[in-house]
């Protein structure tokens, strides 16, 4: 079978959607944690911490767990979770 122009045009609008998928995916809604909670408990989400190991307590990312008793739960040591967001969907590949 030959592959034709419309088959090249098809493939390529096809990658471009994707592309645009990848980008979506990439955006990240931080909640800020003074203004609201995760409301699905005993999951992971992505979370922005205060480092304790770290002079004046430095931002970092990590994933965290929400747990049913509304505490943060993560094995590093943490300062306090500051934000928090929801996992990104993995790329179609």
């Amino acid at each position: 079978m030959e592959y034709t122009y419309d088959d090249f045009f098809k493939d390529a609008k096809q990658l471009e959607l994707n592309h645009k998928k990848l980008i979506l995916s990439g955006v990240i809604n931080w909640v800020a944690v003074s203004l609201k909670l995760p409301t699905r408990m005993d999951e992971d989400y992505l979370v922005v911490v205060k480092n304790k190991n770290k002079e004046g307590g430095i931002p970092i990312q990590d994933i965290g767990n929400f747990t049913s008793d509304g505490v943060w739960v993560k094995a590093n040591t943490w300062e306090e979770v500051l934000y928090w967001a929801e996992l990104p969907e993995p790329p179609c590949l």
